[in-house]
């Protein structure tokens, strides 16, 4: 499973930064989030897309920024640029990376006032893939086991 799971995290990396925004967007998809867009690709304003996610009866704007690294930690500045700007018009954010996020960044990503920001690193990227069966394919093998004997018992 750990080579599966390396395999597909190198193909996210392999994607050209625009196919892995539109990744992004439907893996948002698949977790219910509606309304989803792409920004345009210049003056984003720092961020790629956005969205709702129904929670009870009202909808949350969620924004979301998608960074396709290889070796690449994003740390805490990161993290503040894009609460920046987002800050006042989405009440969450989203940080998908295919690379990792440094501690800093780990502990800047929630505070009392400011818009919580949700990192989601390769590795847990690769997880909700497979958790949602989410572009990859699970094959059920057969399992055979031997029965004769209960074939035998029942002489009627």
């Amino acid at each position: 499973m750990l080579e599966f799971k390396k395999s597909l995290l190198v193909q996210l990396t392999l994607l050209d930064p625009y196919s892995f925004e539109e990744f992004c967007k439907r893996l948002l998809h698949v977790f219910g989030f509606k309304y989803l867009k792409i920004t345009s690709r210049s003056k984003d304003g720092g961020i790629d897309g956005f969205g709702e996610l129904k929670i009870g009866l009202a909808f949350m704007k969620v924004a979301f920024e998608c960074k396709r690294y290889t070796n690449t930690t994003i740390g805490r500045p990161k993290i503040s640029q894009f609460r920046g700007d987002i800050q006042g018009k989405y009440q969450q954010g989203i940080l998908f990376t295919t690379s990792r996020f440094s501690s800093d960044a780990k502990s800047a990503s929630f505070h009392n006032v400011a818009v919580p920001i949700v990192l989601i690193d390769g590795s847990a990227i690769v997880n909700l893939m497979i958790e949602r069966n989410f572009c990859v394919e699970k094959e059920v093998l057969p399992v055979y086991t031997n029965a004769i004997d209960l074939v035998l018992e029942n002489k009627n």
